[in-house]
């Protein structure tokens, strides 16, 4: 009897060990990719409010300000249906780190523009086409690199943390770093910063 109870006691510990949801940071590698997702989003945010400040002071235009941001959005129409073909043949890490080392090649041409006073409103526009055409062809690399990380039975924790919660926090963080820095620094020094911003990103 004292056997079985002591056996029975152990079950009940190993199942409720077992169920127990893995922590989504347990992982170092989803700990990696969590802090340099974060650090590209806050850039992301604070390169945005940069954008609309530069194309509104060079155009005065509402609209045209407005016309810049769809250089983010419009690549997808075209080049989101290649971005599933590239993960196909290609290494998801390879393509994600490709994509980040672009972006930060982008942004920095963007900031030595701004610092030598060349940073027109067409460099702003085709800088967000190109951009967005990069976002474009790594899209489907995302969802399929959290798929092979996710703990067991947390895949939609772990795809709401990057979908949702980290970018809203970021927008906010960055928005308001954003302006602080564009108030005292210029918009040299957001670029700047969102530039490094992806290094991490393309490291992890």
């Amino acid at each position: 009897d004292r056997t079985r109870a002591v056996t029975s006691r152990r079950r009940s510990h190993d199942a409720a060990t077992a169920s127990k949801p893995v922590p989504l940071l347990a992982d170092p590698r989803v700990r990696r990719l969590v802090v340099a997702n974060i650090a590209s989003c806050l850039g992301t945010a604070m390169t945005a409010l940069a954008v609309a400040f530069v194309a509104y002071l060079q155009t005065k235009s509402v609209v045209l300000t407005a016309l810049v941001f769809s250089g983010n959005t419009l690549p997808f129409v075209f080049l989101a249906p290649l971005s599933g073909r590239l993960i196909t043949h290609s290494d998801i890490r390879f393509v994600l780190a490709g994509g980040q080392a672009a972006k930060a090649l982008l942004w920095a041409g963007v900031t030595v523009a701004a610092g030598l006073g060349a940073l027109s409103y067409e460099l702003l526009l085709a800088a967000n086409f190109a951009y967005g055409s990069v976002s474009a062809l790594i899209a489907a690399a995302w969802p399929r690199l959290i798929e092979l990380l996710a703990p067991p039975d947390r895949l939609p924790d772990l795809t709401a943390m990057f979908k949702n919660t980290i970018p809203a926090l970021a927008a906010i963080a960055g928005a308001l770093l954003g302006g602080i820095l564009l108030a005292t620094l210029g918009d040299t020094w957001v670029f700047g910063i969102n530039t490094v911003s992806y290094v991490p990103l393309a490291a992890a």
